[in-house]
């Protein structure tokens, strides 16, 4: 299935910042490789405490983006109507770290923490990644490996809510 990413190109980069990306969009056989959504080229619109409501990538495309209560990313989505990538839900834990997030295509992604530090992350086919503490990659913890669609998003999540904080004011 082929994805044109919107909004969860950056939204998991709260967590790491990712490697620069070209701006350039690449279709593989099965994805889109969002570098452009990566890369916020202008913020069109501001909250009251600067942090960007909307915003353009480098393709010209542009995306909402809600806060909740505590002044978190709550969701992100493309403008241009619902997308099957759009981030339609992001929780936190009452430690204020990434709980869950929830793509408009069902595809969600749960947060563990351990007490040393390592990161867990779970998506809803059941495979399993973690990062170590002091890592910014995270490894396969499963016996069938990387799971490219759990790695893919992790990436595109991560870079999207670095480029975002990036930009706030």
């Amino acid at each position: 299935m082929s994805i044109r990413k919107s909004a969860c190109a950056a939204l998991i980069g709260m967590m790491t910042a990712a490697p620069p990306l070209s701006a350039e969009p690449i279709v593989t056989s099965n994805r889109v490789d969002v570098s452009a959504v990566m890369k916020v080229t202008s913020v069109t619109t501001r909250d009251a405490y600067g942090r960007a409501e909307r915003f353009r990538d480098a393709a010209g495309r542009e995306f909402a983006v809600t806060y909740d209560a505590k002044l978190r990313i709550a969701s992100i989505g493309a403008t241009r109507g619902p997308h099957i990538s759009d981030i339609t839900s992001v929780r936190y834990t009452d430690e204020g770290q990434l709980a869950q997030i929830v793509f408009r295509s069902g595809y969600a992604l749960a947060y563990g923490y351990r007490v040393d530090g390592t990161q867990t992350v779970r998506d809803s086919q059941g495979t399993t990644m973690q990062r170590l503490p002091g890592s910014r990659a995270f490894q396969p913890i499963d016996r069938e490996g990387i799971s490219p669609r759990l790695a893919s998003t992790l990436a595109d999540a991560e870079a999207l809510i670095a480029a975002l904080r990036a930009v706030e004011r």
